[in-house]
This record gives structure tokens, sequence and C-alpha cells, in this order.
């Protein structure tokens, strides 16, 4: 890029900045050299993804080829977009410090039409308009906080002169503007210019938070304003007729920043922490503030992040144990490091909201300590973000409010992936420990007052999340094939025994050959019939019923109408039979043999005759089948306690800690449970599988404490840790009532 040759500060107009903020001039404007090319990076390649999405689906070759040959031209001119878009936004902001606030944008108001303007517009530059304005308005309603806050401190910085949205150098219309200006020269289609002004929407415009937090929070540091005077408005919208005024982000999708769920309005989202503030001090009995340390000076929020960087650096990592890890002592460590750079023995405190934050963060890591739902060892590892997440706090109290906070995103999805880990699973540095362990130490090594770091390594981690799912899904769908299988295959067996023990039962007088065809030949052709037809088809009905023609064809006849009945039945008996074990390969010398030796029962069944004389009515194994049929019938009742009903009601996808195989304790997911027997499939988080288990194995194991549920509402860790902070603090609150009464 060019912007090296961009002059700083020559001698233009004077303005009154004061001499002490010249540094934090450029620092922050090294600031925005860092983010808006990583975030212009990301841009282009939606850009590239979605144009070829579109290409792929394009219903004529016409719209096919305009895609395509945007794409191409796209990636000619990438650069050259970027040098000017980061080039324009770099010129307006020097602009501003150079001559003053009145210079920046005042010749620029490009999108304010009435109707009668309309008429005059053409077309596309009406709906390119449109797209840029709309964009400016979500922008600024999204993050008006944010430009409140920096509006307030470049004034101060400039000896009070007026710093309104239209004056910011860095607000979202100087960057819509910076990437129209950038834009104007490619030669593409409108609709093709629309969706990428959408993408920049998505991709920059909605993702300015975090340079707008990194520069407020530098200056916070610089002792510039730590604490902003007045109240932040809503900034009503000032958009052309007919254009879309929403100022949430519904539409973004995945890849984008925010999500509808988690906006809320900003001053919602401010009164979670002041609700905290509150009930703290009801827990501290109310006397936070009194006393005469309520009237010492409070060291700058800078020193205190200062002496936080400190030990974040010095004792950052010491919560990294096998076993019993606990909190670092914060309060204690800072007030040491505190006094160490105090000047001249002044005493100081830290300021209340400093404080607070240090508490509602002791809290929620006390939470995270005692959370079941995680092994002790990533216990250990997240409690290593307390100090960093303490930094985040103070530099963002919405850390606590806003779910979409990129630090608390991070926290959610290391403490998401490590719900099914145990120490079967290892500690390499390619499994989810090695993963998330990294992620952790790069938190405590480079964070400074940089957000974006938690955003980078959140997709980082998720990326290497969502390749390790789709592995361990390929894997739990087939284990669980395979354990259907093997039930469906025992299943038919037993439905396949228990259909030809009814018929041997019922029918004493069978020759040994019948009853052992049946039982060896007949069998295999009935399960064949089972597992691929099923036992309720037409198919296993007429196979039954062949089983039932032989039975009776070996009976003797002594009527008229039966042996006529048999003359006609024979031929098509033998057929059905030989088609069936056909079906399944029968030797071909055992069934001549068998047909044979049933033409002969055949011959003396006609003559009324026994087929097999001397033969006993009923042999041994027939009365052994006879009681294995009675008894299959009979349900004896069982006693059912709380542990059987908790085994039959667990949801699939419910993780355990339960002994495996040679192992003490491991984790494993209840990934599959039959209907019909109960049969419970359990996999590790790679979807291996790890144990198999009747419903009432499951019982036993929890009835005898060896089997514990590792209980999941579905909500992120930060969600269950506030829910149960604020049910803490609430408790507190109620038992202090009386007392306040009193």
């Amino acid at each position: 890029m060019a912007l090296n040759n961009i002059i700083s500060f020559g001698n233009a107009k004077p303005v009154e900045l004061k001499e002490e903020y010249s540094y934090a001039v450029q620092s922050c404007r090294q600031i925005i050299l860092t983010t808006l090319p990583k975030l212009m990076d990301a841009l282009f390649e939606k850009v590239d993804d979605s144009l070829y999405s579109m290409a792929d689906k394009a219903s004529t070759n016409t719209l096919q080829t305009s895609y395509f040959e945007a794409m191409r031209e796209l990636r000619l001119v990438r650069e050259n977009i970027e040098d000017r878009f980061n080039t324009g936004v770099i010129e307006r902001y020097e602009q501003f410090w150079r001559e003053g606030p009145s210079c920046n944008l005042a010749d620029e108001e490009l999108f304010s039409f009435t109707e009668d303007d309309f008429s005059l517009v053409e077309h596309e530059e009406l709906e390119e308009s449109l797209a840029i304005s709309n964009m400016i308005s979500k922008g600024q309603g999204m993050f008006y906080r944010e430009l409140f806050a920096l509006e307030q401190r470049f004034s101060h910085m400039l000896s009070g002169a007026e710093v309104d949205e239209e004056a910011n150098p860095i607000s979202p219309k100087v960057i819509a503007h910076s990437f129209r200006d950038a834009f104007a020269s490619v030669g593409i289609d409108l609709p093709v210019k629309l969706l990428i002004y959408k993408l920049f929407e998505k991709q920059v415009i909605a993702r300015l938070g975090t340079m707008y937090g990194q520069i407020n929070g530098f200056l916070v540091n610089a002792g510039i304003m730590p604490r902003v005077q007045g109240q932040a408005r809503r900034r009503p919208n000032s958009s052309a007729p007919g254009q879309d005024t929403s100022s949430d982000y519904d539409q973004l999708d995945d890849d984008g920043y925010q999500d509808q769920e988690y906006q809320g309005d900003a001053d919602a989202q401010a009164e979670l922490f002041g609700t905290l503030q509150n009930l703290l001090n009801i827990r501290r009995g109310g006397e936070a503030n009194l006393g005469y340390s309520a009237m010492m000076p409070v060291y700058d929020p800078g020193q205190v992040l200062s002496a936080l960087t400190s030990l974040q650096h010095t004792h950052g990592l010491d919560q990294s144990i096998d076993v019993g890890a606990t909190l670092y002592d914060i309060r204690t460590g800072l007030a040491t490091t505190l006094r160490e750079i105090q000047a001249e023995n002044e005493e100081r405190r830290i300021d209340q909201n400093d404080q607070d934050a240090i508490d509602v963060i002791a809290m929620l890591f006390e939470f995270i300590l005692e959370d079941r739902n995680l092994h002790e060892a990533m216990r250990a590892e997240l409690a290593c973000l307390q100090i960093p997440m303490l930094k985040v706090a103070i530099l963002d109290k919405r850390f606590f409010s806003n779910k979409a906070h990129p630090a608390r995103r991070l926290l959610n999805s290391l403490a998401q992936a490590a719900v099914g880990w145990s120490e079967a699973d290892g500690r390499g540095e390619e499994t989810v420990y090695g993963r998330i362990s990294r992620i952790v130490r790069r938190v405590v090594d480079e964070f400074e007052n940089d957000l974006s770091l938690f955003e980078e390594l959140n997709e980082e981690f998720n990326s290497y999340v969502v390749k390790e799912s789709k592995g361990a899904e390929v894997a739990e769908s087939r284990a669980t094939q395979v354990t259907q299988g093997k039930e469906q295959l025992s299943q038919a067996k037993k439905q396949v025994r228990e259909e030809i023990n009814l018929r041997l039962v019922k029918h004493r007088h069978i020759p040994a050959l019948v009853r052992s065809f049946l039982n060896e030949g007949w069998k295999d052709v009935l399960l064949l019939i089972a597992l691929k037809q099923g036992v309720d088809s037409p198919e296993w009905q007429s196979t039954l019923a062949l089983a039932d023609d032989l039975i009776w064809s070996v009976q003797p006849k002594s009527g008229h109408e039966e042996r006529q009945k048999l003359l006609k039945l024979i031929p098509l008996l033998l057929k059905g039979i030989r088609r069936g074990l056909n079906d399944i390969s029968y030797n071909q010398h055992q069934m001549t043999g068998l047909f044979k030796e049933l033409q002969s029962y055949h011959v003396r069944c006609l003559r009324g005759l026994d087929p097999e004389p001397g033969a006993e009515e009923q042999p041994e194994t027939q009365v052994e089948a006879e009681e294995e049929a009675v008894v299959s019938k009979v349900t004896v009742p069982e006693m059912v306690d709380k542990y059987d009903e908790l085994a039959g009601g667990i949801e699939i996808g419910t993780w355990f800690e339960m002994p495996l195989k040679d192992q003490k304790q491991a984790r494993a997911k209840l990934s599959w449970r039959s209907n019909v027997t109960g049969t419970c499939l359990f996999v590790n988080r790679k979807g291996m599988k790890v144990a198999e288990m009747t419903q009432d194995g499951l019982a036993k194991l929890l009835r005898e404490g060896k089997a514990i549920v590792i209980e999941q509402t579905g909500k992120p860790l930060m969600d269950r840790a506030l829910d149960a902070m604020l049910d803490a603090l609430h408790n507190t609150g109620d038992e202090a009532s009386p007392q306040e009464a009193d």
C-alpha cells in the first residue's frame, strides 16, 4: 500500500491540538492502519465466494458470465481499491487534525434527497446512493455510544472544539464514503456493485466496533477523558425516502459480526453491569462508598490496565495446573503492583467501577472452576483467562451483556468445545486440549488492549472445531449404523426363532428331517426376508405360510379332500422352497436330498400313514422350545426406581462421566438408544464408539454413582455463569433486606 507517503501534520493551517496529545493522534492512526486492511481482506474473500456461488446458481449463461467477469475484474483491481480506500480514510483523518472539525465531509453531503430530487437522479446512481446511505445509518445506530465517546475525547484533545457525528474523522460515514470513492472507477454491473456494498456493510461497517473500542481504550489508558461526560443518544435516521432505516443487522449471516438476538438496545445492554453493581453494593452492606477511602483520589484507568498487564505476564499462567486450580488473587496482586508505581507515597484507590468489575469477574471465574460440565484440567486452563477478561471488562462494560462481544464469544467457544474432553483424549498439540491451551497462551502473551485479537482467535478456533466436528459426525454415524445393524440382526433372529418355535410346539408329529430343516435351513430364509423386507412385509408372511404348508404337508391325510389338497399343494410348495433356498445359496446336494426325503414323506401321508414311523411324539428339545416360547410371552413386573426413569428419559447427546474399559473415568456422549431393546451407544468427542450397554446397565451405573450426567442447558458458559451469579447476588440481597429494614 502507498500509505507511507501520506503526509502527517505538515505546515498547514494550525489547529488547537494540545501538544501532549500528538502521540495519541499518531497511535490512533496506527490502530486504523492495523484494523481496516484486515477488514478489507475479509471483505474481498467474501466477495469472491459470493460471486462464485451466484455464478453457480445463475439461471442464464449471460448472467453467469457477468458474475465471472466481475470476479476477474475485482481480482485485477483489488489492490488498487484497498490502497485508495485506506489512503482515503487516513487523508480524512489527518485533514481533521490539521484543519479542525469544520473541514471534515462538509462538501460531501450526497445522500440527502427530497422527493423532488428523485427525478434528477439516474436510477443506478440513486440505487447506489441509497445503499451507501443505508449502511451509514446502520453503522451510526449500531455504534452510537462508541462514536459519542470518541467525539467527546477528540473534542477534549482539541481544547473543547465541537466535534459531532458530521465531523468525526473515522465515523461510518467517512468509512463508507472512502469505499465509494475507491470503488467508483470499477466498471461492473449495478447488481454486482450493490452486492459488494451489502458485503461491505456486513464485513466492514458491522465490525467497526472493534476499532472504535481499541481507540477509546487507548485514549482511556492515555488518561484522555477516562470518564465521558453526558449521555449518548441513538442518532435518528437521516435516510432518504424509501430507504431501509432498520438499525439492526438481522440479515447478517454467520459470517457477520452481530446477531439480532444479541443486538437489543444499547441502553438495555448497559443496565446489566449497573444491576450487578447494585447487588454487589447490597452484598457489601451498602458501605462500598462510605468512609475515608471514598475521599481518596483514584488511579487512572491507564494505570490500572498497565498494572493488570504486568500481572497478566507474570502470573497469567499460574492456574494452569492439573489438580486443584485456584483463582489468582487479583485484588491483592493489583494493589501491590499499583503501590509500586504510586508517586510520592500518595494514597490512591481503585475506582469503584473497576473494583466492581474485579468482583464480577472473580465471581464469574469462581463459577467456571465449579462447573462440572468441564474437566478439572480444562477449568484450570480457562481460569488463566481471568486477568485478560478483567481487562476487557474494564475497557468495555458491554462484555457482560453483549453476547456477540468477541472476548465473550471466544470464552464460550472454548468452554463448549471442552465439554466432552477427558484425559483419555490426550493433551497433544492437535487435540482439543492442545488447541485450547494454545489459544489461552496467546491471549495471555499478546493481549494488551486490542479486542480484535479475540475475534481472530475465535475464528481460528472455530475453524478447527468445525473440521473436527465433521470428522466426528462421520465416525459417529458409522458407529450408530453398525450398532443399529447388530440390533436389527439380533431382533430378526429372535423373531425368526420365536416363529419357528411356535410352529414346532403346536405340531407334535413332525419328522426330524423337517424339524431340522426349519431350524437350520428355512430359518436363514426367514432371516434374510426379515432383514431385507421387514417382518410386516407380504414376503415375510408368504415365507411363514410356506413353513406352515410344509408342516401340514407331512401330516397323515385321512380324507379324500385333504389328499386332493396335498396333491395340488406339493408342486407349489416345492417351487416356493426351492426359490427361498436359492436366495440364501443353500447347498444344492442337501437340497436334492431334502426333496427326495419329502417325496417319500408325501407318499406315505397320501396313504394316510405317518411320514416317519417310530418317531417320538415330542422330543425333549421341543419341550424346551415350548417353555422358552411361553417364558418369552410373560412379562415379569420389576421394581422401577428413579435411576431407571432417569436412564430412560435422558436425551440423546447428553454427556456422561463414567468408567470405560480399563480407564478410571472418561467422558462419553449418549449417541443412540434403541426404541426396541433400550440398548445405549456411547461415543467420545471424536465420534468413536467407547461403550454399549443396556438401559438397565446404564441405570445400574447411575444408581451406584459410577456414571454422572454432565448437565447441559444449551446455554453458553458466560450466560450460565451470569445467571448463577445473579441468583447468588439476589439471594444475598434477599437475606440483607430484613436487616436493612431494621
